[in-house]
């Protein structure tokens, strides 16, 4: 994953702003933020997958000997897990 650090994301800006013809910045501006949030939401994807794994294994191999508060904890955990995941 490649990782800038702020003042890079600025350079980088100022350089295809130098590029880009000064009608077509905000284009620009706007599509990179686009791909920026796409980019985003799909990295943040990775760990509700997980968490709904690891919480469907739990279920299965102790959900018997969990308590009833532990169950419950399971259920909302999975539950909040899917309604981020539906957000996207």
């Amino acid at each position: 994953m490649l990782v800038y650090e702020e003042h890079e994301i600025s350079n980088h800006l100022d350089e295809w702003a130098t590029r880009v013809h000064p009608d077509d910045i905000g284009f620009v501006r706007q599509a990179i933020a686009e791909h920026f949030a796409f980019v985003a939401s799909h990295d943040l994807q990775e760990p509700l997958r997980k968490i709904k794994i690891f919480g469907d294994r739990l279920k299965t191999t102790c959900g018997e000997t969990l308590t009833e508060q532990g169950r419950d904890y399971l259920e909302r955990m999975q539950n909040a897990a899917s309604r981020h995941a539906d957000i996207d």
